[in-house]
């Protein structure tokens, strides 16, 4: 893989594999699976843009691009589909419908997956795989939540 570690361990946004391949070979220390919850600087993140999943049912093959996957020490546990603010037309559901196409279409990339992201540019929503429309959190619930981001 091309990134680099940074001092806390994680590989930047930035540190892009040369492919999808070495994407799918990353893992943590040769551990995949092992998630420390206690201490989260014993965890590797990466994140990936445009993160392309081949594959098929039946005689159709699907190529997908969701916009950005987040691993955890090689899980993949997070997919966020974004969309452009500047088309007018593009609502929050819509790239809601597009993550359920993802379900139907490219199902192996939710095999490990906790959470979904959605957000059109002006609102965002999570949920998890199971959750219909309505069950999604609008961003707005999480403005109070205490998060801490470093660099």
């Amino acid at each position: 893989m091309s990134g680099k570690k940074n001092n806390k361990g994680a590989i930047g946004f930035e540190d892009k594999p040369r492919n999808n391949m070495d994407a799918a070979k990353y893992n943590h220390g040769g551990r995949k699976g092992d998630i420390s919850l206690y201490d989260v600087d014993n965890n590797e993140f990466f994140a990936l843009n445009q993160f392309t999943v081949m594959e098929g049912r039946g005689t159709q093959q699907y190529h997908r691009r969701p916009d950005v996957v987040l691993f955890i020490n090689g899980i993949l546990l997070v997919v966020i589909e974004l969309k452009n603010p500047k088309k007018e037309y593009t609502t929050i559901r819509e790239v809601f419908n597009r993550l359920e196409t993802y379900k139907q279409e490219i199902s192996s990339i939710f095999r490990s997956n906790e959470l979904l992201i959605i957000s059109n540019g002006f609102e965002a929503k999570a949920g998890s795989l199971s959750v219909n429309w309505e069950r999604y959190v609008s961003s707005a619930f999480c403005k109070d939540l205490p998060v801490t981001i470093s660099t």
